[in-house]
Parts: structure tokens; sequence; C-alpha cells
């Protein structure tokens, strides 16, 4: 009797153990699920607000995009749609990433207002709202078939806004380097390369530092703040290659920490990079590369070779006619004897008359030698 009771009693703690077992083994695996889930946590796009709708009504989805504009603006939402399905994948980020996006074609400043919520810079070519996963393309005023600059490298820059954004869940991070490599995403031209170099080469204390705290206003010096930027993170690319930045963004999205990752990942500071990234730039867009690698540097030294050449010769010019001018002549007058001085070889009695019939003092006429 009492063995079965205690037989009764055992059979429910056994029970429970393999109850607490299993609980605990489910636990210690939802651990890793959920962290699995703040790994590759994803960006809900806002809702639209009612009045964007209605300024907006046109919509078109497609997988992870929706764009809404206005009627006018269907040939360029199109073209939005089909530059984005043959897009490559992003540089160092997963191509997954991002994972929905909702772009914007407003025409109104009504639009954007309402979309940005008083938050509008000074001045940008379009906006990209990374937390709401929204881009904003200015579609143009009173143009009926849209801004078609936007399809290219201002899309993809703002593309890449969403993508790093989800990528790094979310953390912050030094404006020179979100906007930078947005903008390296983007691509580069031989034009942006020569604008960056004018502007390395005629202010040496242009860097990242300078841009930390205040973001140019202003559409020019924007513009350059961008392209330095970009060229930061094209020195860590050239440094390490795009694994070297993917493994820095992994890293940073996962502890949330810039300074630190970037220490693991390169092994120095934003100080000490910004002194290394000095002298890479001013031996990549300095004075001395243009000078050295390009065309004008090229022009530049044959215009001082024509111009030495041409001093040259204008120097023996004039030397030339200085001698010249010290020269004796082929007939100086004093070698000239006046007529009916007495002098001379037509002064009477000064050589005797030649003989008739000769023509110079040791031949005849006939050819024959005198005797």
């Amino acid at each position: 009797m009492r063995r079965r009771i205690c037989g009764r009693g055992l059979l429910p703690a056994a029970w429970s153990r393999i109850l607490l077992v299993t609980l605990l083994g489910g636990a210690l695996s939802a651990q890793p699920a959920a962290s699995q889930a703040d790994d590759t946590a994803r960006v809900r796009p806002r809702p639209v607000p009612p009045e964007v709708a209605i300024l907006l009504p046109d919509t078109l989805v497609e997988g992870r995009v929706t764009i809404r504009f206005e009627s006018a603006d269907s040939a360029l939402a199109l073209a939005l749609l089909e530059r984005l399905r043959t897009e490559p994948p992003l540089p160092a980020l997963p191509d997954s990433l991002p994972t929905s996006a909702t772009i914007f074609l407003p025409r109104e400043e009504g639009a954007i207002d309402l979309l940005l919520r008083g938050r509008r810079p000074e001045w940008s070519a379009a906006l990209a709202l990374p937390a709401e996963g929204w881009i904003i393309l200015p579609a143009g005023r009173g143009e009926p078939t849209g801004r078609r600059d936007l399809i290219g490298e201002v899309l993809r820059h703002e593309w890449a806004h969403l993508a790093l954004y989800e990528a790094a869940r979310g953390h912050r991070a030094p404006r020179w380097f979100v906007e930078g490599y947005a903008q390296w995403a983007a691509g580069w031209d031989t034009e942006a390369a020569w604008r960056l170099r004018i502007a390395l080469a005629l202010d040496d204390d242009l860097g990242p530092a300078r841009f930390a705290l205040d973001w140019p206003a202003g559409r020019a010096e924007s513009e350059v703040a961008y392209l330095l930027a970009a060229s930061v993170v094209d020195y860590l690319v050239e440094a390490s290659g795009e694994a070297g930045l993917a493994l820095f963004i992994e890293r940073w999205g996962a502890s949330g920490r810039f300074e630190e990752s970037l220490r693991r990942t390169w092994g120095v500071s934003s100080g000490a990079l910004e002194e290394d990234w000095a002298a890479w730039a001013r031996e990549r867009y300095g004075w001395v590369y243009v000078l050295t690698r390009s065309g004008v540097g090229w022009g530049i030294l044959a215009g001082l070779l024509i111009a030495m050449v041409w001093a040259r010769r204008r120097y023996r010019k004039d030397r030339m006619a200085e001698l010249r001018a010290r020269e004796i002549p082929d007939a100086p007058e004093w070698w000239v004897i006046p007529e009916g001085s007495g002098v001379g070889p037509h002064a009477p009695g000064a050589y005797p008359p030649l003989p008739r019939g000769r023509t110079d003092a040791g031949a005849h006429e006939d050819g024959e030698e005198a005797t």
C-alpha cells in the first residue's frame, strides 16, 4: 500500500522532472531563436497618411516595393520599378535588404511636408526615412514625364540608406559613414572625382571631423561633403575589401557600438582613421596626382615646354642680332677710294696699260700662253 503510494508519488515527480527539462530545453533553444530574430529584424513601413494617399492616389506594388504617385508620373514609376528589378545588390550587405520599401513621387510641396512632418532639410535631391522604410523622390512640378534624373544614382543612394539601416538594426552612426556608404554604393563618376580633387587641393583642413556635428546645408557644400564621406568608405574598402566592410557592419549591428566595431575591424579609432585617410587622400586626390596622372597635368607640362622653346629661340634671335651689329661690314666705308683722289688703280701711272689684244697679263686672245 505504501509502495503503491510511493509509486504513485514518484510517477508525478518523474513527469515533473521531464516537464521541467523540456521547458528548460525549450527556453534555451528559444534564446538563439530570439537572438536570430533580432539579427534579422526588419523595418515595417509606417502607414501612409490619408492626406498623402489623396494626393498620391495611384499605387504600383511588386514584391517588396510599393510606389505611390500621381497618374501623370505612371511612366516614371514603371521606370523606377524596372530599374530596381535590374539593380545589382548593394555591396557588403545581404541581397535581401531592404526587405520592404515605399517610394513616394510627390509633385506638390504639401505632400512632401506631410511626409516629412516638418523635418525637411534646406537642400536635397531626394530623401530617405529609414525608420519608416520610406523613400521620397520629388517628381518635379510641371514636368509631364517626371524627373528622369532620379532613375540611377539618386534612387540607389536612397535605397542604400534603407538597407544599411536594417543591416545595422537601427543603431546610430556618424553621418559621414551613413552618407558615405550610400554615396559610395551609388557609384562614382569622373566628374565627381575631379570635384573632390579640387576641393581637397584647395582646402587642406577638409575632413570627416568637420561634418561630424554639422552637416552642410547648402547644395555646393553638401555635394562636397557627400563625395568626401564616400572617399573615406572607399579608403576602408581599399584597405580590406568589401569583406572587411561587411564584417564591420555585421559587428556594428550586433553590438550597436560604432567605435568599438571600428577598432575590432580595422584597429583604429575615428581620429586615427581620419589621419590615415588624409594621407591617402593627399596621394590619391592631391595636386601631385592631378599633375602626374591626368591630361591636364601633361597639358601644363607641354605648355611649359613650348614656352621654354619659344623663350630659347627668342633669346638666340636677339643674341644673333647683337652679334651681327658688332660684325665688320663686307665693304666698309674706309675701303671705298673716292675718284680723283690720286690713289687707287685708276691713278695715273699706277699700272702699265695692257697690250692691245690681251685680256689679261698672261693670255692672248686666241688662248695661247704667252712666252
